[in-house]
Order: structure tokens, then sequence, then C-alpha cells
């Protein structure tokens, strides 16, 4: 690779380009590569739930992304215009990820074209627009099936902090935020009759509650209410809020594999009804592990066994790439029909999934005492963890040099896009 301090700025910038290209490009094939794959149900390997669980084991993707990659390949597959642009580099990943959601292969809009004058923001908004228009007509001719609820969607940023997506029909809307208003306002009550008015608040005037202090003070009223009036209940969410803290360091691992530093731990503490805040940290000994086995006096795990094994297994199934966790089940690794005892060195969690099959296909399984755990099919092949990666060379991706710096590029793009004037256009031309 040559020096890039040697290079003029337009040099790097028709590097980065024709390399983007070159990429776009490449990504088409090996999207190829996948719809074949997946067509012959090459992923059907031992413990394999899906093409996409494959690709997320095989190449260190994650689940969501080897998801849409698999969804978009078989797309590609209905769409010869867009995926003959995308493997010659004219069109971005993004922008056919964003095209194959909503394009038909016989309505009529030619996509390339369209992608050729607009940027990888502006195909975003004109699929969703797009989208808005296509629900728009599903509810009209079949207004029960399009019907859905409020839900919810969840995810990490990159700094750890949990970002929540609310979606809801426009008729939810302003219950919803009448419901968090109502509770801002009762918070700010309760702060106006006597609470601490936290440090540097000018004039002593205590701050106005967030949207998100409601949301927050809703849940730790649900806790209680939950832990008042069903406290069995309540103690089986236990391992939903168990968290797994280092004794050295302090930080903590979440059921859902996040990690939270001390200072944020001591937070969710006092967030946690009946908690203060305090970290009693102690190593775990070998009679902490031992504290719940129930031995051979009983097949089914008791509740405080099972919230140990969640909180040292991370409430996650244990099967090789597999991330599941949810629906997991406390799975004998000696049989309890062999002899297993019902003890924690002997339990490991699975999800529903792989527990039927590792009996149904004879998987083997051995725990180790620092419960690392082994997986052999019935032939004894084992089942890795962390398969090699045989990366290749990057220099192959275009060793014709077909793509070039003016390749992916749009040809013309304006700064502003009439949205409404777009979708119009393209939804009289589908129709």
């Amino acid at each position: 690779m040559q020096p890039l301090s040697g290079l003029s700025v337009d040099e790097l910038a028709d590097g980065i380009c024709a390399r983007a290209g070159r990429i776009a490009a490449a990504q088409a094939e090996l999207l190829v590569w996948i719809a074949e794959f997946d067509r012959r149900e090459g992923w059907a390997g031992p413990g394999m739930l899906s093409c996409a669980h494959w690709l997320s084991w095989r190449t260190c993707m994650s689940p969501g992304a080897a998801r849409e990659q698999v969804r978009v390949a078989r797309r590609l597959e209905e769409l010869p215009a867009v995926a003959e642009a995308f493997r010659a580099g004219r069109v971005s990943y993004s922008q056919a990820r964003a095209i194959t959601r909503v394009a038909q292969p016989d309505d009529g809009i030619d996509w390339p074209e369209l992608a050729r004058h607009a940027s990888g923001a502006q195909i975003e908004k004109i699929v969703r627009g797009v989208r808005r228009a296509q629900v728009a007509d599903e509810a009209a001719a079949d207004p029960e099936q399009a019907e859905w609820k409020v839900r919810t969607r969840k995810r990490y940023d990159d700094d750890g902090n949990l970002v929540m997506t609310i979606y809801a029909k426009a008729e939810y809307a302003p219950v919803i935020e009448a419901g968090i208003e109502a509770k801002r306002a009762e918070i700010d009550r309760e702060r106006s009759c006597g609470e601490p008015v936290p440090a540097g608040t000018p004039d002593g005037v205590p701050t106005r509650a967030t949207d998100g202090d409601a949301l927050l003070a809703l849940a730790q009223e649900a806790l209680a209410d939950e832990k008042e009036a069903h406290p069995d209940a309540a103690r089986r969410r236990r391992p939903q809020l168990t968290p797994q803290v280092d004794p050295l360091s302090g930080w903590a691992r979440q059921v859902d594999g996040e990690l939270l530093p001390p200072s944020s731990m001591k937070q969710v503490l006092k967030s946690l009804p009946g908690r203060d805040a305090q970290l009693a940290l102690r190593p775990v000994t070998a009679a902490d592990l031992r504290r719940y086995d129930l031995g051979r006096a009983q097949r089914l795990v008791s509740d405080a066994l099972r919230t140990l094994l969640g909180t040292l297994d991370g409430e996650r199934c244990r099967f090789p790439g597999c991330t599941r966790h949810k629906k997991l089940h406390a799975h004998h690794v000696v049989y309890w029909r062999d002899g297993g005892p019902t003890d924690l060195s002997n339990l490991v969690l699975v999800c529903a999934r792989h527990h039927t099959l590792i009996h149904a296909l004879g998987f083997s399984l051995v725990l180790h005492p620092d419960r690392r755990l082994e997986v052999h099919t019935a032939d004894g092949v084992p089942v890795l963890h962390h398969p090699a990666q045989p990366w290749g060379d990057p220099a192959e991706l275009d060793p014709l040099g077909r793509v070039s710096a003016g390749t992916l590029p749009p040809d013309h793009c304006d700064a502003r896009l009439d949205l409404r004037y777009v979708v119009s256009v393209l939804v009289a031309q589908a129709a």
C-alpha cells in the first residue's frame, strides 16, 4: 500500500470513492453467494437455525446485520435491474437495502436511475414515503389486517445508553403523550413540595421533570406495585434485574450482555425498589456456587438456582453462535435419566429451539469447572464458538479495475428534496 501522506486531497477523495464503489460491487457479489447458499440450505449444519444465524456465527456479523443481508439477497433476485447496478458499483449497499424494502418487479419505477440522482439519505426518505403510501392503501383495502397496536424497539448506542423507540398509530399518540405529561406534572408537584433542590439550580427553583423522568418513574412504580401485589411474579422477574458484578473492578454485566461501570451500577441500585446504592463486592466462593444445588432430589431447578444460573450464564443461550435470550431452558449436561444431578455444575442455559435439537440430534456437551462449554455433534465433530475467519486479499475486490472514483457517486443530487412530489410521482407510476 502506497503512503497516503504523499497524496493530494483530491487524490484521497478519488481513492475513497473508488474503494467505496469496489466495496459496493463486492458486496453485491457477496449477496449473490448468500442467496445461492440460502437456496441450497447450505447453512443447515449442526445447530444452525437459519442462514442469518450461520452468517452471524461464521463471519462475525451482528445478528441484525446478518438478517438484513439475507433479506436483501433474496429481494435482489426479484429486482434484476437493481442487482445489476449494484454489481457494477453504481448503487451502494445502503441504497440497495432501502430500495428492496418497497420495490416490486412490475411497479414501473426505474429505481437504479432514481438512485443515480439521490443521496443515500434521500433514498431512505423516498422509500419511507413510498412505504407510508403503501401502508395507507393496504389499510384502506383491509383495515382489520393492517391494524396493529403500540410497539417498542430497544437498542444500545455506542456509549452503552439504552435507546428505546415507540411505534404508535396517530390516534394513540395523544394518550401516550398525555399520560407522560401527567406523570411529569405529578413529579413537578412533588418537587415543589419540599424535595431537595439539585445543586446549581438558579434561584433555588426545582428543575422541571422531563419525559425521561416520567418514564423512569412509571417503571419504578410498576416494579414496586408488582412486588407488593404479586411477590412470586416479582421474584421470577429477578433474573432480568440481576447483573453479574466483577468483584475486583465493580463492572457489571447485564443479562442482555451490556456492561455497566460501577458509577452506573450505583444509579441502577438507586432506581430499584428497596435498594440503597451500596455495592457489597466480594469474590464468589465455591460454597456460593453450590448453595442451591439440588442433587438427585429434584429434576426441575428451583427459583434460586435458576437465578444463579442466569446470572453466571448471562441469560443467553450457550449453544455456539446463538444469541437468543428469551425462552431459555435449564438443560442438564449429563441427562437426568442418566444420573445427572440438578446442580449448577451440570446445568447450562439453552434456548427452546436448541434444547430440542440437542435431544433430537444427539449433541454431546461438556461443561468445564470454569463454565466453558464444549459442544460436539453425534459424530464427534466439534461445534466451534468462534470459527477461524478466512479473510482474503482486499485487492481482489476489483482485479479488473472496472470501478473508478466516479462510478458510485450520484450523477446529480439536489440538496433539497421535495418528498411529497417525489413520492406522489412514484406512487402514480406504480399504480
